[in-house]
């Protein structure tokens, strides 16, 4: 995953068991999470890519990153 300031390298979605993230294994993935470090909605990101959903994206943004959502995001 390239280097985006202020994101940490995670494979936390991979090391638990379950199911993995669908945005870790999205093939965007490294631009959703660009967009997610300069603080795009996760609304937005839902919009732009097939398959995601607004909790999931979320969900990678909180746990996967490590990034604090806003508000209502």
């Amino acid at each position: 995953m390239p280097s985006v300031p202020g994101l940490k390298a995670s494979v936390a979605s991979y090391a638990r068991p379950g199911r993995p993230c669908p945005v870790c294994a999205h093939i965007e993935r490294s631009t959703i999470d660009g967009a997610l470090g300069a603080g795009l909605a996760p609304r937005s990101l839902v919009r732009r890519y097939a398959g995601l959903s607004r909790k999931a994206v979320q969900r990678h943004r909180d746990g996967c990153l490590g990034l604090q959502g806003g508000g209502g995001s």
